[in-house]
C-alpha cells in the first residue's frame, strides 16, 4: 500500500509518518516546504495542476490530508483549508478512484455550543464562528459532495483540541510552549494570557495520530468521528501542569481577561466520542 501524507511538516505529520513507516507499504510525503523525509515532494495542493500531477505520479492507495492553515484570514486558509481539498479530491477521483481519503476537520465548525449541548455529537450543527470554523465546514460541504456526486472513499476525523511540541503559535498550547521557552532562556518574566477558564477537550497530538490511523483503517464512508479525548479539561489546569512540568508555576502567568473573538464567546466544547470507541 502507499500512503501520501500532505501537511507532512506539521505536528500531527511528524508524529503520523513514524507509525505509517512501522506498517508494510510505503509512504510519500509532501508541503509547501522541504523536509528530511527520504520521500518528500514539494508541492502547492491549492493548484489544480500541482495536485493531479502529484496523485497520477504516486497513484496512492491511501491520502491522509494534512495541510491547512489557522491564519485568521480568509484568503489564506480558504485556499489552504478549502482549496487544497477540492484539487485533491477532483484529482482523486479521475486517477485514483478507489483510493481512501482521510481528512482533518475541527471542533471549530461547531462555533458556540451550548452548556446542556456537551458532549457534542458529530450529527451537531455546523454553525462556525471564526474564518478558520468557516474553511473548516466548507471542507466538510466538499467531502459529502465528493461522496455523493462521485462516490469517493472519503472519511473525516474531526479534532478538538491538540496538545504537544510544534503546534501553531495561534493556538494556547502552541503559544505556552513558545513562552515557557522564552521564560526560560530569560527573555521575559511574565506569560500574559487571556482567560484560563474555558473547557477544552485536550488530546495529544502522538495519540491524536494513533487514533487517526484507525479511522483510516475503519472509518465508514462519507462519515466524520471525533477524534478527542471525550472529557473536558479546564484551561488553567492544563496551564498549570505544562508549568509544573517546565519547572514553573502560574505564578509567572498574566491572566488578562476573557479577551474578545472565538475565544470568549466559546467557553465549553467537548466531544462525545462513542462513534470513535465502537471502530
Amino acid at each position: 500500500m502507499t500512503v501520501l501524507v500532505t501537511g507532512a511538516a506539521g505536528a500531527v505529520g511528524r508524529a503520523l509518518v513514524p507509525l505509517l513507516e512501522a506498517r508494510e507499504g510505503s509512504v510519500v510525503t509532501t508541503d509547501a516546504v522541504h523536509t528530511s523525509h527520504r520521500a518528500h515532494l514539494v508541492a502547492d495542493l491549492a493548484e489544480p495542476s500541482e495536485a493531479r500531477a502529484l496523485v497520477e505520479r504516486i497513484r496512492p492507495d491511501c491520502i491522509v490530508h494534512l495541510a491547512g492553515a489557522f491564519s485568521g484570514h480568509l484568503e489564506t486558509d480558504y485556499r489552504a483549508n478549502v482549496r487544497t481539498t477540492q484539487s485533491l479530491l477532483s484529482a482523486v477521483s479521475d486517477l485514483a478512484p478507489t483510493c481512501r481519503i482521510v481528512l482533518v476537520g475541527s471542533a471549530a465548525e461547531y462555533g458556540k455550543v451550548a452548556p446542556h449541548e456537551n458532549p457534542v455529537r458529530e450529527t451537531h450543527r455546523l454553525a462556525p464562528r471564526s474564518i478558520y470554523g468557516l474553511t473548516k465546514a466548507t471542507q466538510t460541504s466538499i467531502m459529502h459532495l465528493y461522496a455523493a456526486l462521485y462516490g469517493l472513499d472519503v472519511v473525516m476525523a474531526r479534532a478538538f483540541n491538540l496538545t504537544g511540541k510544534g503546534l501553531s503559535e495561534r493556538l494556547l498550547p502552541g503559544r505556552l510552549e513558545r513562552e515557557i521557552d522564552r521564560v526560560r532562556s530569560g527573555e521575559i518574566d511574565r506569560i500574559v494570557l487571556g482567560s484560563l477558564e474555558a473547557r477544552r477537550d485536550l488530546m495529544p497530538v502522538e495519540r491524536f495520530a494513533a487514533e487517526l490511523l484507525r479511522v483510516a483503517d475503519h472509518g465508514a464512508r462519507d462519515e466524520v468521528y471525533h477524534v478527542a479525548s471525550g472529557a473536558p479539561t479546564r484551561m488553567r489546569d492544563y496551564v498549570s501542569a505544562t508549568l509544573e512540568a517546565a519547572g514553573l508555576d502560574l505564578g509567572v502567568v498574566e491572566e488578562t481577561g476573557l479577551g474578545s473573538g472565538r475565544s470568549a464567546d466559546v467557553m465549553d466544547v467537548w466531544a462525545n466520542v462513542e462513534k470513535l470507541r465502537a471502530l
